[in-house]
């Protein structure tokens, strides 16, 4: 497992990493800080399409920051969210920040 150490070391790399378009993080208990870390991250990366973040306990505060970089960054088709208990609100801002950009978004 990452979990959150690991987490902020592969957000490192997704800084300067400008060819990765597919990126599986599913069942690596990243929790609420290492979603931060990768949401950071992506807002320097418009490379990667594809994200899997499933069953990793991102919390309300790592699922709103990756919403929160969805509405800036356009070049995911994928998102899977799944597993993480999600909440209403939070999940909602998730859907709102895809938009309609097709693709596909599991929550």
């Amino acid at each position: 497992m990452l979990r959150r150490g690991g987490a902020q070391a592969i957000a490192a790399v997704l800084r300067k990493n400008h060819t990765l378009t597919n990126l599986n993080l599913c069942s690596n208990d990243l929790g609420e800080g290492g979603a931060q870390a990768i949401a950071a991250a992506l807002r320097e990366n418009h490379t990667l399409q594809t994200l899997y973040l499933g069953d990793n306990r991102l919390g309300e505060g790592g699922t709103q920051a990756i919403a929160d970089v969805l509405r800036e960054n356009s070049t995911f088709q994928t998102l899977n969210l799944h597993g993480n208990s999600l909440e209403g609100g939070v999940k909602s801002a998730v859907r709102q920040s895809w938009g309609n950009r097709g693709g596909k978004l599991v929550l």
